[in-house]
């Protein structure tokens, strides 16, 4: 039975999911709280970007009770009490913004976008000399993934074909956004990955079969990298773990 985390008077539990992956939203939710009761971490501002319809901001907003909240996104959306700008995500909105910001999240969004590298520049010019950049993508290092790509030459969450109009055209690894992260000189503090559902146990036995083989690689091929980053960006979950969330600073 999951313990009940409330703060403020709010249960995370309740937080809603929002046009993602489940526990994603809630999982950084609790990050926050933990790093506020713990490490005595001070916010008092947050940008979403983008937002989509603000179900993550608006819930981030009223748990802890702040009163400095802006989302953005292609298209503007009304959010109460939030300031929402229209914005592309792809260009340069460093001087959208006259302030800076504790935290910036991009939730499920680096694949809705081109020019990755431009977003995360943005976003660091935009953050607290010690505040939070916050980014999560589907995992497409899954085993389910790995299946569908021999079977059928694609990763499960994406299609052979896309539509002129289709979202969730632009397939990002997570190895290509520590390295975006890394030339931004930005701090890897921590890699999450959730997402869980019960059929994915199902494959648990391959899972227990490849990541032997994977974690030999991995320390063979690449001993000149960092070990504390290799074990964050490919633990034993990230082959069952449909998402994962990435926690950055600037120090």
């Amino acid at each position: 039975m999951e313990t009940e985390l409330i703060v403020n008077n709010i249960n995370f539990n309740t937080i809603p999911r929002g046009q993602t992956q489940k526990d994603v939203n809630k999982s950084i939710l609790k990050f926050f709280a933990e790093l506020k009761t713990k490490d005595k971490f001070v916010f008092d501002s947050i940008l979403d970007i983008p937002c989509g319809k603000g179900e993550f901001v608006s819930y981030f907003k009223k748990a802890f009770n702040l009163k400095n909240v802006c989302g953005a996104d292609i298209k503007k959306v009304s959010l109460p009490e939030i300031a929402v700008y229209e914005i592309d995500a792809s260009q340069n909105f460093t001087n959208k913004f006259r302030q800076k910001f504790s935290i910036i999240t991009c939730i499920s969004g680096v694949m809705e976008f081109d020019n990755t590298t431009g977003f995360i520049r943005s976003c660091k010019n935009l953050l607290d000399e010690k505040g939070y950049l916050v980014l999560t993508n589907d995992n497409c290092f899954t085993i389910r993934d790995r299946i569908s790509y021999l079977l059928f030459g694609k990763f499960r969450r994406f299609n052979l074909l896309i539509k002129e109009s289709g979202s969730t055209y632009k397939y990002i690894p997570i190895q290509e956004l520590i390295k975006i992260l890394s030339e931004n000189k930005l701090e890897i503090l921590k890699i999450k990955y959730t997402s869980l559902y019960s059929e994915d146990f199902l494959l648990l036995p391959f899972a227990l079969l490849i990541y032997p083989l994977q974690y030999f690689y991995l320390n063979n091929k690449y001993r000149n990298f960092d070990k504390r980053l290799r074990k964050m960006v490919y633990p034993f979950m990230s082959l069952l773990c449909r998402h994962y969330i990435i926690y950055a600073t600037k120090g």
